[in-house]
C-alpha cells in the first residue's frame, strides 16, 4: 500500500496557495509549520466563542480550560504518555529555553553538553547560552553530510563525568 500523500497535502491549505500562479513552496523553519484546516477551524470556532485565560469561574474561561484538557488528553494518547505528562508553549524555542533554565539551576562551571551540528537553533541556543551563563564547555557531535546522519561513533568520546546533558536527536 502506497502512502496517500495528496490525501494528506490536502488537508493542509496553505499548501495550495499560489503566487501568481505559481504553487507555494514551504522551505519554512518549525516556527512556519503550516497546519491542517480541521485545526484552523477548531481555532476559529473557539475564537467566535470568545477566549480567556484559564482558571475563571466565568464560562469563556472554562471553554478554555475545557480545550487545553481535550488537547493535553490527546496528546498523551498520541505520545502514549499521560496528560499531565504534556506541555504546550509558545515553540520549540520557548520550551527548550525555559527547560534549559530549569536544569541548569544544578549544573556548575566546569560541567559539559553536548549538541549537534544537525539540529534546528531551538534545541542548540538555549543550550549554549545556558553553558555560557554557567561556564560550562560546549562539546560538539557532527554529522556525515552525506545521509544527513549524526557520527554516532563519536559520541562516546564526547561524554564524560562531567556531561549533564546531550542536546539532539539520533
Amino acid at each position: 500500500m502506497q502512502f496517500p500523500i495528496e490525501d494528506v497535502r490536502a488537508q493542509f491549505p496553505a499548501l495550495s496557495t499560489t503566487d501568481s500562479g505559481v504553487q507555494r513552496i514551504y522551505f519554512d523553519a518549525p516556527g512556519g509549520t503550516q497546519i491542517c484546516g480541521a485545526a484552523i477551524d477548531r481555532i476559529s470556532e473557539h475564537l467566535k466563542k470568545g477566549t480567556a485565560n484559564d482558571g475563571g469561574v466565568f464560562q469563556s474561561s472554562r471553554d478554555t480550560q475545557e480545550l487545553v484538557e481535550a488537547a493535553h488528553a490527546a496528546m498523551a494518547d498520541l505520545l502514549g504518555g499521560h496528560p499531565d505528562e504534556i506541555a504546550f508553549g509558545a515553540n520549540m524555542t520557548t520550551l527548550t529555553l525555559s527547560l534549559s533554565r530549569a536544569l541548569a539551576q544544578e549544573w556548575d562551571a566546569g560541567d559539559e553538553l553536548v549538541v549537534t551540528r544537525l539540529d534546528h537553533d531551538a534545541n542548540i541556543a538555549p543550550w549554549l547560552l545556558v553553558a555560557r551563563d554557567k561556564g560550562m564547555t560546549v562539546r560538539w557531535l557532527d554529522f556525515d553530510p552525506a545521509p544527513g546522519r549524526l557520527e554516532l561513533d563519536a559520541l562516546p568520546q564526547l561524554l564524560g563525568t562531567k556531561t549533564r546533558l546531550v542536546a539532539g536527536r539520533p
